[in-house]
């Protein structure tokens, strides 16, 4: 992959509307290392600091499942990323083109038993505790996954 990163689309957030971030990027691993750190940047400069870490680990395991899964099998695949601050809650959504989920909603999962399991299997589960709801459309051809974290 080139070095650098050039973003298909940056919307200018709307502060008034609580747009404190969106862009439209590629879904590859390193794209994702460049979108978390920006959003740490934009929940930084809105004052969002106690909440940069929760957002981190949902948003990084969100991001990945829509690589790996959503996009299995494709050599390219995007996602776009809207975040919303509504001084009540942060909503984090989520869209791509990819693969449907299964049973067209987020997996519903329990504490993974560590013992069991190697390296992967806490995605849903993180995203679940950390966020206060996880909601899943799928409209037409795309995936729609809307975070909320409770402020």
């Amino acid at each position: 992959m080139p070095q650098r990163i050039t973003r298909v689309l940056r919307e200018t957030p709307d502060t008034a509307q609580g747009c404190i971030f969106a862009t439209c990027l590629p879904s590859v691993p390193d794209v994702t290392r460049k979108i978390l750190a920006d959003v740490d940047t934009a929940l930084s400069r809105n004052g969002l600091d106690a909440h940069r870490t929760n957002v981190q680990i949902a948003l990084a395991e969100a991001l990945n499942n829509i690589a790996e899964h959503a996009y299995c099998g494709l050599n390219f695949g995007m996602v776009a990323l809207r975040i919303v601050d509504l001084k009540t809650q942060l909503q984090i959504h989520l869209t791509d083109w990819g693969s449907a989920m299964p049973n067209a909603e987020p997996p519903k999962t329990t504490a993974p038993n560590p013992d069991l399991l190697a390296e992967g299997g806490y995605g849903w589960f993180l995203i679940r505790t950390i966020m206060s709801d996880v909601r899943y459309t799928r409209q037409r051809h795309s995936n729609h996954l809307t975070l909320v974290l409770q402020l």
